[in-house]
């Protein structure tokens, strides 16, 4: 049976830890807590799911540009043909209204409290 993997961006650590508890068991997570490290990861290796503070490294903020680089370059590997469709692979996820502009924006974004739903169904 092949593991199904996930990258998660998160940068409160009792979020990660939450969310990391109810994926593990159905992927094997890869957990980070800057932008910079999500993008390493996103260039060196394709996960089943890839989930990210919309906002990463910026708290509170209404500011998307972290989900909007990673969200953009998955989408151009997706092009060149090195990762299969994104569709239920990406969230970024808000506990504010950044999920609303970044959805605006043409990103899949929930609220951390869908999240958490989303992924027992996972």
């Amino acid at each position: 049976m092949t593991t199904r993997t996930a990258l998660l961006g998160m940068h409160h650590q009792m979020a990660r830890t939450g969310l990391r508890r109810v994926l593990t068991g159905k992927f094997e997570v890869t957990a980070v807590e800057t932008v910079e490290e999500m993008f390493a990861h996103c260039q060196v290796r394709q996960y089943d799911l890839y989930v990210m503070d919309v906002n990463l490294g910026m708290p509170g903020a209404e500011y998307i540009e972290p989900a909007q680089r990673v969200y953009e370059l998955l989408q151009q590997q997706v092009q060149q043909g090195l990762l299969s469709g994104l569709e239920r692979k990406f969230y970024g996820i808000s506990g504010g209204t950044a999920a609303k502009i970044a959805q605006e924006a043409g990103i899949p974004a929930v609220l951390n409290v869908d999240l958490m739903e989303i992924a027992r169904r996972l």
